[in-house]
């Protein structure tokens, strides 16, 4: 768990579904100040208009990737409890995810327009 806190914490801009505008808005963001460090802004109107559709296609699909067919499970059922423990790990991880998102947030997009 720490390796992969130490991951999240060092290598990723983090990005949440439940904050998907914020999110893109984020790698947008930082990915064009890394293109405009590495020289690599050819101005392509096909490449933007290809990158806002796809963006578009994010921001308004409805991607729901992890629903499960078979519904949800309900709070306190034994299921419930068997899938928490279970992912213990990926739960701690998830909310220490949730907490780098804003801090990441207040420390290197602050200055975001």
């Amino acid at each position: 768990l720490e390796i992969a806190k130490r991951v999240l914490r060092e290598k990723i801009v983090v990005g949440l579904l439940e904050q998907k505008e914020e999110s893109m808005r984020r790698f947008e963001f930082y990915f064009q100040q890394w293109q405009s460090n590495n020289n690599n802004n050819s101005g392509n109107t096909d490449s933007s208009s290809r990158q806002m559709a796809c963006r578009t296609r994010i921001l308004v699909g409805d991607y729901r990737i992890n629903e499960s067919a078979k519904g949800k499970v309900k709070e306190g059922s034994q299921a419930w409890s068997m899938l928490t423990w279970q992912n213990k790990l990926d739960i701690k991880l998830y909310k220490y995810a949730k907490a780098l998102f804003l801090q990441q947030g207040a420390e290197l997009f602050a200055d975001m327009p």
